[in-house]
């Protein structure tokens, strides 16, 4: 029998994260363990019409790879993935791991070469429409420190499915938010204070934007392009930043013009120094976020949703998104998320937006 939460949730990726239409070339992908959502996008990716293609993603294949690459494989971007990434008209990932630490032991070396190989793919792929969205597996149970069946709970609540009408509520949801953002859109300088944080960004007046489901299921936040040297001072990050099933923890920035200048962790010190160190636009900030789905209410290790944790900022380090107007470019976007704590805040051109996580806008 099929869980309806797994339809409710087919049906809104579908028809409102990507919005689906007749005749669509659409990718379908992720691995066994969420057989049963591919199943059920596929299904209805075929009742609105479209031209689904299943990939199924075996466990051990990224494994495999990073074993007997030799350095040309590691180099070289596939033909056929490039050429599907700029033919389809969108694509949903399903995040489905069975091992969330199947990386850890490969060299960070070999990580990012292929990195920097396969930025051309991530620079197509933003060419059309796209999804990421999760299935709950005993490894992101785990990760999280949540029985499976709690976590399948946490999953489908983040998504909305517990609601009557899913897709309904996620249109009420992105009107909320385009609402709060356009309570301080084109500001000028944003000001983060909290625990270990005092940070200024500088804006410029770019563009303020809003996540809420088309790109990432679940989703929920608002997000920004700082200037490339506009942003000054310390942040201290409250969660561990995960990288290819590593965790780096007690991260430490301390920025000056919009450059890291110390960076300082307590656990994988050497993987944050090469992150930083892959190419110029890695030691630069290239999103701010403010996470504000509520219904993600805990740190499961899971960047799908820690970013989206209601109350949160996060920093996107390397790449900036070009609706944000941000023009750093890096092979990376790796977010820190940070919870400014009971007494911090957050201020838009001298006015608090928030205080103590809850929103005042």
């Amino acid at each position: 029998m099929t869980d309806p939460r797994v339809e409710k949730l087919a049906r809104v990726v579908v028809d409102y994260s990507l919005g689906l239409k007749k005749g669509e070339a659409v990718s379908i992908a992720g691995a066994p363990a969420a057989a049963p959502l591919l199943l059920a996008l596929y299904g209805r990716a075929l009742e609105a019409g479209a031209f689904p293609h299943l990939r199924v993603n075996l466990p051990g294949a990224a494994e495999l790879f990073y074993a007997k690459a030799s350095p040309e494989q590691l180099d070289r971007l596939s033909d056929i993935d490039l050429y599907e990434a700029e033919h389809l008209t969108c694509s949903v990932n399903v995040g489905s791991e069975t091992n969330t630490r199947a990386l850890t032991g490969v060299p960070p070396e070999k990580l990012g070469r292929v990195r920097v190989a396969r930025k051309a793919l991530k620079d197509a792929k933003r060419k059309h429409r796209w999804n990421v969205t999760t299935f709950p597996t005993e490894a992101f149970a785990q990760d999280a420190e949540m029985s499976l069946a709690d976590y399948e709970e946490f999953v489908f609540r983040a998504c909305f499915c517990y609601e009557p009408d899913a897709v309904e509520a996620w249109k009420a949801f992105r009107e909320t938010l385009r609402l709060r953002a356009a309570a301080f859109d084109r500001p000028q300088e944003v000001v983060l204070r909290g625990d270990g944080t005092n940070l200024r960004l500088r804006i410029g007046g770019r563009k303020i934007c809003v996540s809420c489901g088309e790109v990432n299921m679940p989703d929920g936040e608002i997000y920004a392009g700082p200037v490339e040297d506009g942003v000054d001072g310390v942040i201290r990050f409250s969660f561990p930043a995960i990288m290819e099933g590593r965790e780096i923890e007690d991260v430490r920035f301390e920025f000056a013009k919009g450059q890291v200048t110390k960076a300082t962790a307590a656990r994988n010190q050497s993987l944050l120094d090469r992150m930083l160190s892959l190419d110029e636009g890695a030691r630069r900030v290239g999103e701010l976020g403010l996470g504000c789905n509520y219904g993600v209410d805990r740190f499961t290790r899971n960047l799908m949703f820690d970013e989206k944790i209601g109350g949160t900022v996060h920093l996107g380090m390397g790449e900036s998104y070009a609706e944000t107007e941000g023009k750093n470019h890096s092979a990376i976007h790796l977010d820190f998320v940070c919870d400014l704590g009971k007494d911090g805040e957050i201020l838009v051109d001298g006015k608090a937006i928030m205080r103590g996580r809850k929103y005042l806008v």
